[in-house]
C-alpha cells in the first residue's frame, strides 16, 4: 500500500495480516513510452487498516471485479518531473491514444 506522496513516489507500506476487502475504485490508463503497457491506478480501504494506493494484493477465496469502459480512447500517463510521478496527460488538446 501507497500513502501520501514522498519526494520519490508513495511510500511503501506492507501488510501481511489477512483483511477484508471493503472498496477498491480507481483507473486504467496508459504509459506515454509503451501504450501496449497498462498502468492501474487503484485506492483500496480493506476491513483492519486505513487504506492507500494498492500497488499488490493477493485474493485469499474469491473478489468480484468490474471494469467499467467509458472510452474507446486510451488515456496515456507521462512523467510529471515536477512531482516525479507518471500522472494522466491532460496537455490541451487532450492527447488520447485509439
Amino acid at each position: 500500500m501507497g500513502y501520501g506522496q514522498e519526494s520519490n513516489g508513495y511510500k511503501i507500506m506492507n501488510y501481511k495480516d489477512k483483511a477484508e476487502l471493503l472498496t477498491a475504485p480507481g483507473d486504467i490508463s496508459w504509459d506515454s513510452e509503451d501504450t501496449s503497457k497498462p498502468m492501474v491506478h487503484c485506492h483500496a480501504v480493506f476491513a483492519k487498516n486505513d487504506g492507500g494506493h494498492l500497488k499488490e494484493a493477493t485474493v485469499n477465496l474469491t473478489t468480484l471485479i468490474i471494469i467499467d469502459i467509458l472510452s474507446n480512447e486510451k488515456v496515456v500517463c507521462k512523467l510529471d518531473k515536477e512531482v516525479n510521478m507518471k500522472l494522466w496527460d491532460m496537455t490541451f488538446p487532450f492527447k488520447a491514444l485509439k
